[in-house]
């Protein structure tokens, strides 16, 4: 052997890792214990995303992650099995807008999100997206904002 291979097998042995076999154990950590867990585990979401890339992150793992977060978090606040912005102490979230209506996500539950709507700048109703009816943009939003709450 040359001393190249004995390096390497030494790293292997004391569980060195690499760069890249850091991001596929972080990856292989999510797809078994979830994300949640996984960030618990590393210490926080930033040590997380220092060793996967962000877009790796699947929508249905974005939404395992917020429904994880509400499960483990909601009983704690207000045992409705949801939780609200106000709950977070953060400003609505937008949702979209289009033909002078504003639509604001204001708290998440276990199969979507409960959104206010606003016509010509007054409230109109409620609404209740399914997460997987959701697009991708706003899962991403949501995600992000559950991360910073979690």
């Amino acid at each position: 052997m040359n001393l190249h291979e004995d390096i390497m097998r030494i790293k292997k042995v004391m569980g060195v890792l690499n760069e890249h076999s850091r991001s596929n154990t972080i990856m292989n950590m999510i797809n078994d214990i979830g994300l949640y867990n996984t960030i618990k585990m590393m210490g926080n979401y930033e040590d997380v995303l220092n060793y996967i890339n962000y877009e790796d992150i699947s929508d249905a793992d974005k939404i395992k992650f917020i429904q994880e977060v509400v499960e483990l978090k909601s009983p704690n606040i207000r045992r409705t099995g949801n939780i609200s912005i106000h709950d977070m102490g953060i400003p609505p979230i937008s949702y979209d807008s289009y033909s002078n209506t504003d639509r604001e996500i204001t708290s998440f539950g276990m199969k979507g999100v409960t959104i206010n709507v606003y016509k010509n700048g007054k409230f109109a109703g409620q609404q209740v997206v399914p997460y997987d009816l959701m697009s991708a943009d706003s899962i991403d939003r949501s995600f992000k904002t559950m991360l910073k709450y979690s």
